[in-house]
Protein backbone atom coordinates (compact mmCIF):
# COMPACT_ATOMS: atom_id res chain seq x y z
CA UNK A 1 0.00 0.00 0.00
CA UNK A 2 1.56 3.52 -0.93
CA UNK A 3 2.65 5.65 1.65
CA UNK A 4 0.30 8.07 1.25
CA UNK A 5 -2.84 5.49 0.78
CA UNK A 6 -1.64 4.81 3.87
CA UNK A 7 -2.05 8.28 5.99
CA UNK A 8 -4.80 8.96 4.45
CA UNK A 9 -6.51 6.09 5.77
CA UNK A 10 -4.85 6.91 9.03
CA UNK A 11 -6.29 10.61 9.18
CA UNK A 12 -10.01 9.03 7.75
CA UNK A 13 -9.64 7.09 10.84
CA UNK A 14 -8.10 9.91 13.19
CA UNK A 15 -11.36 12.06 11.87
CA UNK A 16 -13.95 9.31 12.76
CA UNK A 17 -12.78 9.01 16.27
CA UNK A 18 -12.66 12.78 16.23
CA UNK A 19 -16.56 12.59 14.96
CA UNK A 20 -17.10 9.82 17.90
CA UNK A 21 -16.75 12.58 20.04
CA UNK A 22 -19.20 15.22 18.48
CA UNK A 23 -22.06 12.09 18.64
CA UNK A 24 -21.66 11.17 21.94
CA UNK A 25 -21.67 15.01 23.11
CA UNK A 26 -24.74 15.63 20.54
CA UNK A 27 -26.29 12.55 22.42
CA UNK A 28 -25.72 13.70 25.85
CA UNK A 29 -26.97 17.05 25.07
CA UNK A 30 -30.07 15.86 23.39
CA UNK A 31 -30.60 12.99 25.90
CA UNK A 32 -30.28 16.16 28.99
CA UNK A 33 -32.37 18.31 26.86
CA UNK A 34 -35.26 15.91 25.89
CA UNK A 35 -35.26 14.67 29.18
CA UNK A 36 -35.63 18.16 31.46
CA UNK A 37 -36.12 20.76 28.97
CA UNK A 38 -33.29 22.53 29.72
CA UNK A 39 -30.34 23.67 27.20
CA UNK A 40 -27.72 23.01 29.49
CA UNK A 41 -24.77 23.96 28.04
CA UNK A 42 -22.32 23.81 31.69
CA UNK A 43 -22.71 19.64 30.76
CA UNK A 44 -18.95 20.50 28.91
CA UNK A 45 -17.62 21.53 32.28
CA UNK A 46 -19.00 18.52 34.07
CA UNK A 47 -16.93 16.15 31.47
CA UNK A 48 -14.05 18.73 32.58
CA UNK A 49 -14.95 18.01 36.16
CA UNK A 50 -14.96 14.52 34.99
CA UNK A 51 -11.69 14.59 33.73
CA UNK A 52 -9.71 16.78 36.35
CA UNK A 53 -11.30 14.28 39.25
CA UNK A 54 -10.58 11.00 37.14
CA UNK A 55 -6.55 12.96 36.85
CA UNK A 56 -6.47 13.86 40.77
CA UNK A 57 -7.28 10.56 41.63
CA UNK A 58 -5.23 9.14 39.43
CA UNK A 59 -2.18 11.34 40.96
CA UNK A 60 -3.14 8.90 44.33
CA UNK A 61 -2.00 5.60 42.69
CA UNK A 62 -6.28 4.73 41.72
CA UNK A 63 -6.27 2.54 38.72
CA UNK A 64 -7.63 4.63 36.28
CA UNK A 65 -10.60 2.39 35.30
CA UNK A 66 -11.72 2.90 38.83
CA UNK A 67 -10.80 6.30 38.58
CA UNK A 68 -13.00 6.70 35.51
CA UNK A 69 -16.39 5.37 37.83
CA UNK A 70 -15.60 7.14 40.88
CA UNK A 71 -15.03 10.64 39.31
CA UNK A 72 -18.24 9.33 37.11
CA UNK A 73 -20.50 8.78 39.94
CA UNK A 74 -19.01 11.67 41.68
CA UNK A 75 -19.69 14.38 39.03
CA UNK A 76 -23.41 12.54 38.32
CA UNK A 77 -24.17 12.94 41.86
CA UNK A 78 -23.01 16.54 41.95
CA UNK A 79 -25.12 16.90 38.71
CA UNK A 80 -28.69 15.72 40.38
CA UNK A 81 -27.94 18.05 43.58
CA UNK A 82 -27.43 20.81 41.01
CA UNK A 83 -30.82 19.56 39.28
CA UNK A 84 -32.48 19.46 42.54
CA UNK A 85 -31.44 22.59 43.65
CA UNK A 86 -30.98 25.11 41.02
CA UNK A 87 -32.39 23.78 37.50
CA UNK A 88 -35.83 22.56 38.90
CA UNK A 89 -36.54 25.86 39.95
CA UNK A 90 -36.23 27.29 36.42
CA UNK A 91 -38.70 24.50 34.77
CA UNK A 92 -41.43 27.13 34.39
CA UNK A 93 -38.92 29.93 32.78
CA UNK A 94 -36.45 27.79 30.44
CA UNK A 95 -34.40 31.03 29.64
CA UNK A 96 -33.65 30.99 32.74
CA UNK A 97 -32.21 27.57 32.95
CA UNK A 98 -29.92 28.89 29.94
CA UNK A 99 -28.32 31.62 32.38
CA UNK A 100 -27.77 29.89 34.96
CA UNK A 101 -25.85 27.02 32.96
CA UNK A 102 -23.87 29.64 31.26
CA UNK A 103 -23.11 31.20 34.80
CA UNK A 104 -21.77 27.53 36.06
CA UNK A 105 -19.97 27.38 33.07
CA UNK A 106 -18.09 30.61 34.51
CA UNK A 107 -17.97 29.53 38.05
CA UNK A 108 -16.54 26.04 37.25
CA UNK A 109 -13.92 27.14 35.14
CA UNK A 110 -12.75 29.40 37.90
CA UNK A 111 -12.80 26.56 40.10
CA UNK A 112 -10.72 24.72 37.23
CA UNK A 113 -8.00 27.48 37.30
CA UNK A 114 -7.84 27.80 41.18
CA UNK A 115 -7.13 24.17 41.97
CA UNK A 116 -5.49 23.23 38.45
CA UNK A 117 -3.52 26.07 37.46
CA UNK A 118 -2.67 26.03 33.50
CA UNK A 119 -0.41 23.39 32.91
CA UNK A 120 -0.15 20.87 30.55
CA UNK A 121 -1.71 17.47 32.74
CA UNK A 122 -1.99 14.02 31.59
CA UNK A 123 -3.94 10.47 32.64
CA UNK A 124 -2.39 7.43 31.10
CA UNK A 125 -4.25 5.45 28.92
CA UNK A 126 -6.98 3.08 30.04
CA UNK A 127 -5.75 1.02 26.62
CA UNK A 128 -2.50 1.41 26.16
CA UNK A 129 -0.98 0.46 22.93
CA UNK A 130 -1.46 0.62 19.13
CA UNK A 131 -2.51 -2.47 16.67
CA UNK A 132 -0.63 -2.69 13.38
CA UNK A 133 -2.66 -3.66 10.54
CA UNK A 134 0.19 -3.84 8.08
CA UNK A 135 1.11 -0.30 6.86
CA UNK A 136 -2.02 0.94 8.92
CA UNK A 137 -1.21 1.93 12.80
CA UNK A 138 -4.45 2.78 14.96
CA UNK A 139 -4.46 3.78 18.58
CA UNK A 140 -6.34 0.74 20.57
CA UNK A 141 -8.70 4.20 22.68
CA UNK A 142 -9.97 5.20 19.43
CA UNK A 143 -10.24 2.00 17.71
CA UNK A 144 -12.53 1.81 21.17
CA UNK A 145 -13.97 5.47 21.09
CA UNK A 146 -15.35 4.73 17.29
CA UNK A 147 -17.00 1.38 18.35
CA UNK A 148 -18.71 3.24 21.56
CA UNK A 149 -19.83 6.18 19.44
CA UNK A 150 -21.09 4.23 15.90
CA UNK A 151 -22.44 1.71 18.84
CA UNK A 152 -24.15 4.65 20.71
CA UNK A 153 -25.14 6.70 17.12
CA UNK A 154 -26.87 3.26 15.86
CA UNK A 155 -28.79 2.21 18.99
CA UNK A 156 -30.38 5.97 19.30
CA UNK A 157 -31.10 6.09 15.55
CA UNK A 158 -33.03 2.16 16.06
CA UNK A 159 -34.48 3.61 18.91
CA UNK A 160 -35.80 6.66 17.16
CA UNK A 161 -36.73 4.64 14.08
CA UNK A 162 -38.91 2.34 16.80
CA UNK A 163 -40.29 5.22 18.20
CA UNK A 164 -41.87 7.00 15.25
CA UNK A 165 -43.42 3.68 14.42
CA UNK A 166 -44.03 2.65 11.06
CA UNK A 167 -44.95 5.37 7.89
CA UNK A 168 -48.39 5.49 6.70
CA UNK A 169 -47.99 3.98 3.32
CA UNK A 170 -46.58 0.37 5.56
CA UNK A 171 -49.28 0.49 8.29
CA UNK A 172 -51.77 0.69 5.16
CA UNK A 173 -50.68 -1.79 2.84
CA UNK A 174 -52.34 -5.08 2.54
CA UNK A 175 -50.78 -7.86 5.04
CA UNK A 176 -50.52 -10.45 2.21
CA UNK A 177 -49.88 -10.69 -1.15
CA UNK A 178 -53.14 -12.03 -2.54
CA UNK A 179 -55.36 -9.49 -0.22
CA UNK A 180 -57.45 -6.83 -1.74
Amino acid sequence: MPEQLTIFIEQLFNALSLAGIYVLVAMGLTLVFGLTRIINFAQGEFVTLGAFATMTLAEFNIPVPIALLLSGVGVGLLSEVLDLGVFRRTLSRPINGFIVSLGLIVALEAAYAIRWPGVLYTIPPVLPGVWHLGPLVLVQERVFLVVVAGCSGSSSGLITAAASGPSPRIAAAPRCSGCG
